[in-house]
């Protein structure tokens, strides 16, 4: 049975419990109960927005147990690589203390700069995976954050410039709807559309400017 429409969906149970949902971080359920709501009030461009906002934080969520898991991944996994360098330094330098030998001396300054050599590629190769979840979470500022700290280390290292190139197109997309919203703000409609559908051009399903052209 539909709702009654001069009824504010603020009051609609559904939306009440997809709140409820929400506020307890639930965010499948509280997306599937707010589309139910939508369903009654299709012209209200606050649900549309609502349900973004909840599919962006529901990916944010899984993104983050996901980082915890990784990290500490990396701690039991950094801690074995040091663990096994500091057990093969102590082995070398016994034997070179043994041998009194020059060449077991270059041999062994080489073994420790190739293990920190793969320390620091090991933190790099954390970092990129890090940078493109941001990016596919929408999540540009961070990504190039890691992006920069990536370079400042290797300025060559592999898919850098792919990847701060996708970051950059992906910033430059919330520049241009962050001004689509000033216009919308300024009531300059005509303006607004254009900045949208040149949005959409490039990304078809950014945010939420379909609903919004749309709605122009």
């Amino acid at each position: 049975m539909a709702e009654n429409q001069s009824e504010s969906y603020l009051d609609h149970p559904m939306f009440k419990t997809a709140m409820a949902s929400m506020q307890k971080g639930d965010w499948e359920s509280g997306i599937n109960q707010i589309e139910k709501v939508m369903q009654s009030y299709p012209l209200e461009p606050e649900l549309r927005s609502l349900r973004q906002e909840m599919i962006i934080r529901a990916k944010v969520d899984n993104d983050e147990k996901a980082d915890n898991s990784a990290a500490r991944k990396r701690r039991f996994r950094n801690l074995a690589i040091r663990g096994s360098v500091i057990a093969i330094l102590i082995i070398l330098a016994v034997f070179v203390a043994r041998t009194y030998s020059n060449w077991f001396q270059t041999q062994v300054a080489s073994a420790q700069q190739e293990v920190e050599y793969q320390l620091v590629r090991f933190d790099l190769d954390v970092k990129m995976r890090d940078a493109k979840a941001f990016i596919g979470a929408g999540q540009a500022d961070a990504a190039m954050a890691l992006l920069d700290e990536i370079e400042a280390v290797d300025d060559a290292y592999p898919e850098l410039d792919t990847t701060r190139a996708e970051a950059l197109r992906l910033q430059a997309l919330d520049d241009l709807y962050m001004d689509a919203l000033a216009l919308i703000e300024a009531g300059d409609l005509t303006g607004a559309l254009v900045v949208l559908q040149d949005i959409e051009a490039q990304e078809p399903y950014y945010r939420d400017v379909k609903n919004r052209i749309l709605q122009i």
